[in-house]
């Protein structure tokens, strides 16, 4: 069952059926939740040794950008008429998170190039 459970990799799901499976043994939820786990670890072991990829849901994601720099992105991305003043004035160096630098760095020099049109051809573009 732990096996089937984990191929979904849907968390989730694991829980629902470690709870089933808890229920008809008679045992605690926790015991079968690890025993579950030690599947997972067990299958993530051979996987590394055959060479396969991880799944995404165990693959480390990138870190987010602060709030501050999500709203940056935001308003640089929904508002063209702020655009040209943040290509005169803004420095992209202070912009700690890579890819959000990367992304406003795009947008400044589509600006500056007159290559704009809108947000959908730009990211069509990325």
């Amino acid at each position: 069952m732990a096996e089937a459970a984990q191929k979904t990799g849907n968390q989730v799901l694991v829980d629902t059926y470690a709870q089933k499976t808890a229920l008809r043994l008679g045992v605690s939820p926790e015991s079968v939740r690890t025993e579950f786990g030690k599947v997972r670890s067990a299958e993530s072991g051979a996987r590394s040794s055959e060479g396969e990829e991880p799944p995404l849901d165990e693959v480390e994601a990138p870190a987010r950008p602060s709030p501050h720099e999500f709203w940056l992105l935001k308003l640089l991305l929904l508002h063209d008429g702020l655009v040209p003043w943040a290509a005169l004035h803004l420095d992209v160096n202070w912009l700690g998170h890579p890819l959000v630098r990367q992304i406003v760095e795009h947008r400044l020099a589509a600006q500056t190039n007159e290559s704009w049109k809108n947000l959908a051809a730009f990211l069509d573009e990325c």
